[in-house]
């Protein structure tokens, strides 16, 4: 398990959220945010500021949406994307992975691919609608075409089993002691990403 503390998110005068894992009286600490509100079908944009693609193995950055237990039990009704390594030290590692967890118990559908960014800004996005989520990621706080570089969706045969209702977005910034056990990142180090601007588009009717 590990130790959250509000004190690692906040939000600065330019209106970014900052996420941190901090070292602090020798205890390492996450974070994480949780909407009070729900969500729905839509299309969700984080405009990042780290350098996602080069965090220590044990770093976990998730955006995504997760059920309340009125909506279902855990691994199911969740969509995620996930910048990270999950412990893998192999320099061929995936450190970015898509994944959608069905609307009852039952297999997800996800995908992931190593990333080398050059520079520090990307955007995530998905649309979620009844029938299929679609991924993508860029380089850079915009949403052009030209400028992506990881684009995946749900596949047909998974149609019926989309999550179908609103729940909340959570956004954290955590230490995977699952292949690697230990509290601290392999590095010592701590970690700080912010996110610019996180925008929620209703699907039109």
């Amino acid at each position: 398990p590990n130790v959250w503390s509000e004190n690692n998110v906040w939000v600065d005068s330019s209106d970014h959220l900052h996420l941190k894992i901090r070292h602090v009286n020798d205890q390492w600490s996450c974070a994480e945010l949780i909407s009070t509100r729900k969500f729905g079908f839509g299309t969700y944009v984080w405009n990042i500021e780290g350098a996602v693609d080069k965090m220590d193995p044990k770093i976990v950055l998730g955006l995504f949406t997760y059920p309340t237990p009125d909506v279902g039990k855990d691994g199911t009704n969740e969509i995620d994307i996930e910048w990270a390594k999950w412990g893998e030290t192999n320099p061929a590692a995936t450190n970015l992975g898509y994944t959608v967890y069905p609307r009852f118990p039952g297999p997800n559908e996800s995908s992931s691919k190593k990333i080398t960014l050059n520079g520090t800004y990307t955007t995530s996005t998905f649309t979620w609608t009844s029938s299929n989520v679609k991924f993508e990621s860029f380089h850079g706080h915009t949403t052009n075409p030209a400028n992506s570089f990881f684009k995946w969706q749900t596949p047909r045969s998974f149609f019926s089993r989309v999550p179908q209702a609103a729940v909340p977005v959570h956004m954290n910034l955590w230490i995977h002691k699952d292949k690697i056990p230990g509290p601290a990142p392999t590095d010592n180090k701590e970690v700080e990403i912010i996110i610019h601007k996180f925008q929620y588009k209703p699907l039109a009717r």
